[in-house]
């Protein structure tokens, strides 16, 4: 896309009944993950002990059925078909972005800040960003703009500025760095966060996976960073491939940076009525889903939904309808790999990991994230 079109955003799917061509709700009581069918029970244990033992990331190269999304920012260039939403009165919605704009140009500075926009980098259902320049110390950053309906309650402000400020201060290398946020003239909150060179981990297609020798490595460095936060008492809540950035480290490929921790809870926080949930539905846990009291461990649910959909090529659950993908995930028991991929060569022990950390019971999944790593 030309770098100097004006700002926009994509069309708001609030108020639709969205088709799941995917997985996820429903109030009703939890139901353990029972151990695959027909099949030798192996102990889960944690996702190191699921590697090979010449397993080291530095060395391993991509894998050619493995393609992470190609790109020069920490953002996609498309709108995300799985975006986060949240689930009120019985439908699941999507922001709206209608509101009025202040015009942001490429090649001048964003009225009331002191950043510059260079480009447009990419939109999706939570705002769109830009890569831009701090007139002052020159520091280019992503700066992304949130959509205007997300930014007018009260309340959710105030989630946001929190979540933002905590997450700035948890200061893992697994977790892309915040460095400020605010308000614009116009209403709509920003924050601006580090520029990560890479793509993320959504599969091209559904006949795609990433091996496990490939995936084990970014596993645990996902974990390491939700457990930094988890230790800085933020749960993430919309883990999923979009918020999985990789990209090189000191000359190491498959370096991990995990992005948009506190969007779901500002969503959900804005968003009216007296039952309401946020999240993105193929990798909601079932006390999510259920509006439960919950802590790290719904973040373990999102790892193992995510793992089980980088192996398969597809989430653990797939429905027509919102509301039956919802229900889906917070009653039925994942099909095992040997159904969905027989030719793929999935280590027993890595898939009882999977199944460990998707338990609809959280007292069944995994401690914590150490615990997983």
């Amino acid at each position: 896309m030309d770098e100097s079109q004006p700002e926009s955003e994509s069309p708001s799917a609030s108020g639709s009944q969205p088709k799941a061509t995917r997985a996820m709700f429903r109030a009703g009581d939890s139901v353990s993950v029972g151990h695959p069918p027909g099949g030798e029970t192996v102990s889960a244990k944690t996702i190191a002990s699921a590697a090979p033992s010449d397993t080291n990331p530095a060395r391993q190269p991509p894998s050619r059925n493995a393609t992470t999304a190609s790109s020069s920012t920490m953002v996609r260039t498309h709108p995300s078909r799985r975006g986060t939403g949240f689930l009120r009165d019985g439908e699941f919605k999507t922001p709206d972005g209608d509101g009025p704009r202040l015009r942001l140009q490429v090649g001048k500075m964003v009225p009331g800040t002191r950043y510059q926009i260079l480009s447009w980098l990419g939109e999706g259902g939570m705002g769109v960003v830009y890569l831009a320049e701090h007139a002052d110390i020159g520091r280019k950053v992503a700066l992304k703009i949130l959509r205007f309906d997300l930014s007018q309650q009260s309340r959710a402000k105030q989630v946001f500025r929190d979540e933002a400020r905590a997450a700035s201060k948890i200061g893992s290398r697994h977790i892309v760095d915040i460095f400020d946020f605010g308000e614009l003239e116009d209403g709509r909150l920003f924050f601006c966060m580090e520029v990560v060179q890479g793509g993320d981990l959504v599969l091209p297609d559904d006949q795609s996976w990433i091996e496990p020798t490939r995936l084990i490595p970014i596993l645990r460095q996902t974990c390491k960073g939700l457990h930094a936060a988890h230790k800085a008492n933020i749960v993430h809540r919309d883990i999923k491939p979009e918020n999985i950035l990789i990209t090189t480290r000191e000359g190491r490929p498959d370096a991990v940076k995990l992005l948009d921790f506190g969007i779901s809870a500002m969503l959900s926080a804005g968003s009216e009525g007296t039952r309401s949930i946020a999240g993105t539905p193929f990798y909601m846990a079932p006390e999510q889903i259920n509006g439960e009291a919950f802590d790290g461990r719904l973040d373990i649910y999102a790892v193992g939904c995510m793992a089980f959909e980088l192996l398969a090529g597809r989430p653990p659950f797939l429905a027509d309808e919102m509301l039956e993908l919802l229900r889906k995930q917070a009653e039925e028991i994942p099909p095992t790999f040997a159904e969905l991929v027989p030719n793929r060569n999935i280590p027993a022990c890595l898939e009882a990991v999977v199944r460990r950390c998707l338990e609809k019971d959280p007292n069944n999944r995994y401690r914590d994230m150490a615990d997983l790593e």
